[in-house]
C-alpha cells in the first residue's frame, strides 16, 4: 500500500492526497473519476482551502484541434462560443463544428471554438476566456477595438464538453444553459480585458482563424452558470447578483 497523490489541475486544484490505495490498480481514468466526484463534493460543502487555492476555482484547457476537426476515438475537453455580442454588436456563428453529444448529427454552427476558460467561482468573479474565430468575426471586432468603446454590455452563450469514461459518451460539464448571460468587459488598470491576435493562428490553418481573449464581468442580475463532473453529477453556480429593486 501507499499514498496515491491525485493531480487534477484541469480545476485549479494542486496535488492533495484522498486515499491509501495500491498505484497498480488505479488507471489514469479512474484517477480522474474519483478526483471530480471529490471535487464535486468539496465544491458543494463549501470547502475552499485545499493547498491555498479555491476549491470553487474551474479551470478548463481546451483541445482546439478536436474542436475543428471532431475525432469520436478521442476524449479531449472540447469547448464552444455558441453566440457572443459586443457593444450591441452581434457577431456570426459561421463556424461548423461537430456537437460532441451528437457526434453522428449535422454540424453546428458556433462564433467561436475555445482554448480556455477560467472563473472563480464567485458570483461577482469574471469568466475569463481564450477561443479562436473566423476571419469575418475577425474584421468585425478590429473594426470595434479601433473606436471608442462607451458601450461594454456583453451577451455570451458557451458550452465546454467533457468525456465521462463510465458511461462512455461525452456531456456538458461547464456551460450556460442556452442562456445569454448578461455582463461587460472586465476592465484591468483601467483597459479593457479584451484583446485580438491579427495574426492567423497555427493551431489549425484550416479554416482561417485567429485568437480572441476577453474577461466578461456579470450584469447586476442574478444568472447561473451549469457545471458537471460526469453525466450524471451536475449543479448550478450563481453568476451574478441582483442590485436593488
Amino acid at each position: 500500500m501507499q499514498d496515491v497523490f491525485f493531480v487534477f489541475y484541469g480545476y485549479g486544484l494542486g496535488k492533495f492526497p484522498v486515499a491509501r490505495v495500491p498505484a497498480a490498480i488505479i488507471s489514469q481514468k479512474e484517477e480522474r473519476i474519483m478526483v471530480q466526484r471529490i471535487l464535486l463534493v468539496a465544491i458543494c460543502v463549501g470547502l475552499f482551502s485545499i493547498t491555498g487555492v479555491s476549491a470553487a476555482e474551474l479551470s478548463y484547457s481546451c483541445d482546439v484541434r478536436q474542436g475543428f476537426n471532431f475525432e469520436k476515438d478521442a476524449q479531449d475537453l472540447v469547448g464552444h462560443i455558441n453566440y457572443l455580442k459586443i457593444g450591441g454588436k452581434e457577431f456570426k456563428a459561421d463556424l461548423a463544428v461537430t456537437d460532441p453529444e451528437n457526434a453522428q448529427g449535422d454540424p453546428v454552427k458556433v462564433f467561436g471554438v475555445l482554448s480556455s476558460m477560467f472563473w472563480k467561482g464567485g458570483y461577482s468573479d469574471p469568466l475569463q476566456f481564450s477561443g479562436q474565430i473566423s476571419t469575418e468575426n475577425k474584421k468585425m471586432l478590429a473594426t470595434l477595438l479601433h473606436q471608442t468603446m462607451t458601450n461594454t454590455k456583453v451577451e455570451i452563450s458557451f458550452t465546454i464538453y467533457d468525456y465521462d469514461p463510465d458511461e462512455k459518451k461525452y456531456y456538458k460539464a461547464f456551460h450556460s444553459d442556452g442562456q445569454k448571460l448578461q455582463g461587460l468587459i472586465q476592465k484591468s488598470g483601467g483597459e479593457l480585458n479584451l484583446a485580438l491576435d491579427m495574426d492567423q493562428s497555427q493551431m489549425v490553418v484550416s479554416p482561417k482563424n485567429y485568437t480572441l481573449s476577453a474577461g466578461v464581468m456579470p450584469e447586476d442580475k442574478q444568472q447561473a452558470i451549469q457545471i458537471a463532473v460526469s453525466v450524471s453529477d451536475k449543479f448550478a453556480k450563481q453568476f451574478g447578483v441582483t442590485v436593488g429593486n
